[in-house]
């Protein structure tokens, strides 16, 4: 359904949008920190995991990889192409249907999520707030694409060249 239909032109001007959205979040957060914050983090983690049980430490690594499988189901070129062909729509309109386009690959790996945060929070004990903490940094540093989706929408509606 949303085919790759884009003229050079549009693929262009949606590769400098990724690569200025990249550049500046990346910039963004470098000066907050979040790459230290997520390092640390990981460390935290796995120091305590290793006292509770040092053969479950790895556990914050399968659950980083289910979290980025999340992320890449947030694609920006699927939104623009959605953007542009939902000129008429409004981007929440639009945004609500990129949604239901990724529900059920989404509902499968937020199964597995939930699955593998219930563990870790059992194993870190008292120390259950580093997850949080870690779930929400590692969103902010790799979740670039799915948290700017309605620019990628409003970049496709406001494109004149629309779909070739």
């Amino acid at each position: 359904m949303y085919a790759n239909n884009l003229t050079a032109v549009q693929k262009d001007k949606l590769s400098s949008f990724e690569v200025n959205l990249h550049d500046r979040i990346n910039r963004q957060n470098e000066d907050e920190q979040f790459y230290a914050d997520l390092t640390g983090l990981y460390t935290d983690i796995i120091f305590v995991l290793s006292k509770s049980n040092r053969t479950k430490a790895h556990v914050i690594f399968e659950y980083a990889a289910l979290l980025c499988q999340e992320l890449s189901l947030h694609c920006g070129e699927t939104a623009y192409i959605m953007g542009l062909e939902g000129k008429d729509a409004s981007a929440d309109e639009v945004m609500s249907k990129f949604q239901l386009h990724i529900t059920d690959e989404k509902k499968r790996i937020d199964v597995q999520i939930q699955n593998a945060h219930s563990m870790i929070i059992d194993l870190l004990g008292d120390s259950k707030g580093l997850l949080s903490d870690f779930t929400q940094t590692f969103n902010t540093v790799h979740g670039v694409t799915k948290n700017h989706l309605t620019e990628y929408i409003t970049l496709g509606q406001t494109d004149m060249e629309g779909v070739a």
